[in-house]
């Protein structure tokens, strides 16, 4: 019995055995597979990391005027380009004086870099409505255009402690100056000002801006926003704003942008404006269109079927009659300027703030042209009419003297004798030391008008 029992259970035990093997052998090509899967996957990332080139992650710089330089991710030293380059995440461009420079993003997204500036592209991934671009606003200024393809992916600007989220179509402007940051909507979606806290982590608020608004963020107004305060810092942008070189180029390529391909050339990618197709006249049939007369029926200079004669016999044409008006639009009436009525010996309104707002009156106008630029504002048949000088912007006022040529010009087109202005702009942290002069020079003019 007993040696029964045992060869008996020494037989289950082999074979229990010699399934247990079985199964190994069938279980270990799989596990090996998966295995080489894994490590090939790994490898890819590693790969891709590396050397892969993901052209849903990278942007195209193009100089359009000045110098550029660029510090690319994991370098030290900024370098100067020579021509069109490829830009990839953590790359950084700086612009010099008088520059100007346009980057498109994959998604379609347009940046415009003013001068003086520096901007890091801190972060670009491309995934539809899941894509998000965030650029490190440093210094200067940048115009984003996100309705030259109805880009829907996130864009965010961060400038310190102002970050501008846009998560819809819209063309807005970001200036990050010393001591304050600028932010205008032009067009398009409402956009998000983020403020952060001192330590520049969450928000302590956030603010709303649509179109025609602006918002100046100055370390006064930022050391409210962390008192939680809750400053009114929103306002529409005045027309002195649309004067601005910086604007209207940034305009007319927001209407008319400037189109790139991009081209491998030997090897190199380069990123290439699209010249316009011009069509020339065919010169043969330039030719045979000057020819003395008309071949008629096989005959030259023969009768047309008008009845006119060829070999150069032309019928003479009425021309029509032009009637050009000669009715004079109204010339502007100046009424002051920032509240001031009386200018001094020179003839010069004398100012101290960063604005001066110029105010007048008209009749029968359509158009307020102030120094070559329409004033948006002002609309047929108003009969006021306001015009905001900046001194932020040294083209619209500066430190001294400074002109304004003020006409309208009427429904017929016709424009009006200009009115001359003169403002003398002297800001108010030396206006104290000369108020009196300014006093007496007031006084003379008003003397020197009354003799007039």
């Amino acid at each position: 019995m007993s040696r029964r029992y045992n060869n008996y259970s020494g037989g289950v035990g082999s074979r229990r055995k010699s399934g247990s093997n079985s199964v190994g052998r069938y279980l270990f090509p799989f596990v090996v597979l998966i295995a080489v899967g894994v490590i090939a996957v790994l490898l890819f990332n590693l790969w891709k990391v590396f050397f892969g080139d993901d052209t849903n992650e990278r942007a195209y710089l193009h100089i359009v005027s000045g110098s550029v330089d660029v510090k690319q991710w994991g370098t030290d030293d900024f370098f100067t380009l020579n021509e069109d380059v490829l830009l990839l995440e953590g790359d950084m461009v700086r612009t010099g004086g008088g520059s100007k420079s346009i980057i498109e993003f994959v998604d379609g997204t347009i940046v415009r870099v003013d001068e003086n500036s520096e901007i890091e592209l801190a972060l670009i991934t491309n995934g539809g409505r899941d894509s998000k671009v965030s650029v490190k606003l440093n210094r200067g200024g940048m115009w984003v255009n996100k309705t030259y393809k109805s880009t829907v992916s996130e864009f965010v600007v961060d400038s310190g402690f102002v970050d501008v989220v846009v998560p819809g179509v819209t063309n807005f402007s970001v200036d990050n100056a010393i001591g304050s940051v600028t932010t205008r909507v032009y067009t398009g979606d409402d956009i998000t000002v983020n403020i952060l806290g001192k330590d520049g982590g969450r928000a302590v608020e956030t603010e709303r801006m649509t179109v025609g608004q602006e918002a100046v963020f100055t370390d006064e107004v930022l050391d409210k926003y962390w008192q939680y305060q809750s400053p009114n810092v929103i306002s529409p942008f005045s027309d002195g704003v649309r004067v601005d070189d910086w604007y209207m180029w940034n305009i007319a390529e927001d209407r008319n942008p400037t189109e790139f391909v991009v081209k491998a050339d030997d090897g190199q990618i380069k990123f290439v404006e699209v010249m316009p197709v011009v069509f020339e006249e065919d010169e043969e049939l330039n030719e045979e269109d000057a020819g003395d007369g008309e071949m008629v029926d096989g005959v030259e200079g023969g009768e047309n079927e008008l009845g006119e004669e060829g070999n150069g016999a032309t019928k003479e044409v009425e021309e029509p009659v032009i009637e050009i008006s000669t009715v004079s639009g109204a010339k502007p009436v100046l009424s002051s300027v920032s509240g001031i009525k009386e200018t001094n010996a020179e003839g010069f309104y004398v100012v101290t703030s960063q604005v001066a707002e110029i105010m007048g009156t008209v009749s029968n106008a359509s158009k307020i042209v102030v120094n070559g630029y329409t004033l948006q504002q002002f609309k047929e048949g108003d009969t006021s009419w306001k015009y905001y000088a900046n001194a932020a912007y040294a083209h619209l006022m500066k430190p001294g003297e400074n002109v304004y040529e003020i006409y309208s010009v009427s429904s017929e087109g016709v424009e009006s004798e200009k009115l001359i202005v003169k403002v003398f702009y002297q800001p108010a942290s030396k206006a104290s030391n000369t108020s009196s002069e300014n006093s007496a020079g007031g006084a003379e003019g008003s003397a020197e008008e009354a003799a007039e």
